[in-house]
């Protein structure tokens, strides 16, 4: 899973190389490890619910420990 500005800036680069999947508005013709999927907010997850790029996110917030 990725936070909104990742997955935005993946799909950017996967635009510019020019290996966009046939049809994005279908979520079907492609696995999401070719190109990001949406996913609410509101959907259940039986993860963590934190963006898959760690400590690269463009969203990532730093605790007060530093983390």
């Amino acid at each position: 899973m990725w936070c909104d500005s990742c997955a935005d800036a993946i799909k950017a680069a996967i635009k510019r190389e020019g290996a966009l999947p046939k049809d994005i508005t279908d979520e079907r013709c492609y696995d999401s490890d070719e190109y990001p999927k949406y996913m609410s907010d509101d959907e259940a997850s039986d993860s963590p619910c934190h963006c898959a790029a760690g400590a690269e996110c463009l969203e990532a917030e730093i605790l007060p420990s530093g983390q």
